[in-house]
């Protein structure tokens, strides 16, 4: 199991802070093992020295058939990225191509981001990220807009080199929030904890697992520290669920996002979400169409009890690179109990080789 716990987000520099708030997804990593730290092309799905992308999608006429239901979405109608695989520019429009904001990267001599701005033109920088680092990975991202500091984040690590806490400054040094993990190696348990400024949490979780058994825990806790809900997997997939009595979504609150799982063994994702006030959906993933592919070629979306609710199914055309050219989606009409196609996708991929495929 693949986790996105703090201690994955604070070693892939290019989601450290934007991801501070997923405290509740993530599988537990064997402890010591050194997560794969993804470019952003590859948080895409994108293999080999991708430079442009352009994408173009058709409804199908078949899709009036089908059950209506949320499918993966297309993304930017055009993206670029620079030869460290860093998203420069991205958007909609491809005729509006040049008047988007572009990112601009700077690199040490390890390869490691020591600045990240965004670009308007004329030589405005609307703002900027600047990075340090440690032994253990980085220590401080300060954040700027023009030229005006904003705030910064630093990253803590114990001896050992195993993060134990982040926290956000504003401009004037005040605590904007922080994240703890807090780790267990007689029961090879994680505790993670976000709180806000005047530290009252926000998200308190308990990871346990049993490798032998192929047991992995997940606990869900209220701010005053009760265990309010407990996960329970047996290798990747659902065992049980229990939710205390006294738990209670928030006012307005339709869903509560439980946990987040990847099992790169066995290749497919797996989501767990409340839907306010008791019921439980998963979500499957299975990428099991090529290794290492975090491209879906099935979504299913099914109750605790085995209901199953809908079905997304991808199939691909790919060049040289394994990047897909051409994706056909089709959803479940539980009906007829078959798949009805309902979207066409077409991308033209250039590589930084020179190479094109269409």
């Amino acid at each position: 199991m693949r986790s996105i716990s703090i201690r994955k987000r604070v070693r892939d520099i290019a989601n450290i802070f934007a991801l501070f708030w997923m405290g509740t997804s993530g599988a537990l990593l064997a402890r010591g093992q050194t997560p794969h730290q993804w470019t952003e092309a590859e948080n895409y799905g994108f293999k080999g020295p991708v430079r442009t992308i352009e994408t173009t999608s058709a409804t199908l006429d078949s899709a009036t058939k089908a059950d209506p239901f949320f499918t993966q979405p297309v993304g930017p109608a055009w993206m670029e990225f620079d030869s460290h695989g860093s998203l420069l520019a991205e958007g909609q429009d491809l005729s509006k191509r040049k008047e988007v904001p572009r990112n601009i990267y700077v690199y040490d001599g390890q390869g490691r981001l020591v600045t990240k701005g965004v670009w308007a033109g004329d030589g405005v920088t609307l703002y900027r990220q600047e990075y340090k680092y440690g032994p253990f990975g980085p220590l401080e991202v300060r954040w700027y807009a023009g030229k005006t500091f904003t705030g910064r984040t630093v990253v803590e690590y114990d001896a050992n080199g195993n993060f134990i806490r982040d926290a956000s400054y504003d401009a004037e040094g005040k605590l904007q929030h922080e994240s703890l993990q807090r780790e267990d190696p007689r029961t090879n348990a994680v505790e993670e904890e976000g709180l806000d400024a005047d530290g009252t949490s926000q998200v308190h979780v308990v990871d346990q697992s049993d490798p032998k058994a192929g047991i992995y825990e997940h606990q869900s806790l209220d701010p005053q520290g009760h265990v309010v809900g407990i996960l329970r997997m047996h290798d990747g997939d659902f065992l049980s669920w229990w939710q205390s009595p006294d738990f209670q979504c928030a006012a307005g609150q339709g869903e509560v996002g439980i946990f987040n799982g990847n099992d790169e063994k066995r290749r497919f994702q797996i989501y767990f979400t409340l839907r306010c006030p008791r019921t439980l959906e998963i979500t499957k993933l299975h990428h099991a169409g090529k290794q290492g592919s975090i491209e879906n070629d099935l979504e299913e979306r099914y109750l605790e009890d085995g209901t199953v609710l809908a079905r997304v199914q991808y199939e691909y055309e790919r060049d040289a690179h394994e990047n897909w050219t051409r994706r056909v989606v089709a959803v479940w009409n539980a009906k007829e109990d078959k798949m009805i196609a309902v979207r066409e996708d077409r991308r033209t991929i250039s590589y930084f080789e020179g190479s094109k495929a269409e």
